[in-house]
């Protein structure tokens, strides 16, 4: 195959050369029609979904919190039940994009940041992802506010 441009091969090399990484993960691990073969295989109980998903994965987008906040010792759970080197990608709740609209972060995102402590004060913090609502037009001053 010839590597063009925005071929997944040239994407890969781009970020490999500029020091980035490629990981591969889900908006989640804990999905009841994944059981019973579908991923996890039967019997497994739900308790162990994050270690056997995370032999297949080395990362995960934490979506539950854009619904709502998780208590701080299931966040515990996930940094201790998950492998080195393994990383969570935590969605912001979306008080702060949808609701609030990026208004008000600083008053906002420390509960979130609050929440989540185990995972801040570890190695497999990943990124923060801001899914903004669909309805949102372009408006940097906003965005920049929010940063």
């Amino acid at each position: 195959m010839r590597e063009t441009r925005d071929s997944p091969d040239r994407i890969a090399a781009d970020a490999r050369g500029s020091g980035g990484q490629i990981r591969v993960g889900c908006s989640g691990w804990n999905y009841a029609h994944w059981r019973n073969g579908v991923f996890y295989p039967p019997r497994c109980a739900a308790a162990k979904w994050l270690r056997y998903y995370a032999r297949f994965f080395d990362t995960v987008e934490i979506n539950t919190t854009f619904y709502r906040l998780p208590r701080t010792a299931a966040v515990a759970r996930w940094v201790e039940e998950s492998p080195p080197g393994f990383t969570f990608a935590v969605k912001v709740s979306r008080y702060v994009t949808h609701i609030k609209r990026l208004l008000d972060v600083p008053q906002h995102l420390p509960l979130l940041y609050d929440r989540i402590a185990p995972l801040l004060h570890s190695p497999k913090m990943g990124p923060l992802l801001w899914q903004l609502p669909p309805t949102f037009k372009a408006d940097l001053y906003r965005l920049a506010g929010a940063l």
